[in-house]
């Protein structure tokens, strides 16, 4: 089983720092802008076999229903993690987590890897959430993932630590477990 990264220095101060805008940011902003974009989100390379994306003002789901980050290399192969607002019948909205990987090859190929999607609790990292799984992929893969991942009001409610002055921190692991290519 994957464990949850969860050093205190990961989580300690990434709330009260300037966000550091990269190419992954979903709006088009200036390295000077004076204050945080109304939403927007950041991916970091600085996990083994995944990635974490801090998102800020998470509240605002209902104008940005879906969030998807650029390509990151994990073990040699392109992931993507989604991030989508799905409805339940009592019209509450949640978050589902979803992942894509889809390697640009001419070669048939398959294999299967343990994923895990987590949000990150910023009181005690035995609260993270985290939801995990077997994806097998090949050519013709499509997206995996949870539709009822966090439900958005919990998702902003701070007393519960998944967001903290407006951030939250999602991760994404990937193990191998075995490959098949022909």
């Amino acid at each position: 089983m994957v464990r949850p990264i969860t050093p205190e220095e990961d989580r300690a101060d990434v709330a009260t720092q300037t966000p550091f805008l990269s190419d992954c940011l979903i709006q088009n902003l200036a390295h000077d802008a004076p204050k945080r974009p109304p939403f927007g989100y950041n991916c970091h390379r600085e996990i083994d076999g995944g990635l974490r994306l801090v998102v800020w003002n998470p509240e605002m789901w209902a104008t940005f229903p879906e969030l998807v980050t650029e390509e990151e290399m994990i073990e040699g192969f392109p992931w993507k993690l989604k991030l989508r607002c799905t409805k339940r019948a009592s019209n509450e909205v949640w978050l589902g987590a979803f992942v894509e990987c889809r390697p640009d090859t001419k070669k048939e190929f398959e294999f299967c890897a343990e994923v895990e999607v987590a949000l990150l609790s910023w009181q005690d990292g035995l609260l993270d959430k985290t939801s995990m799984g077997h994806y097998i992929v090949d050519n013709h893969s499509s997206e995996f993932g949870w539709s009822y991942f966090v439900n958005v009001k919990d998702l902003n409610d701070e007393d519960l630590g998944y967001s903290k002055n407006g951030y939250s921190v999602f991760e994404l692991r990937v193990t191998y477990l075995q490959s098949k290519s022909t």
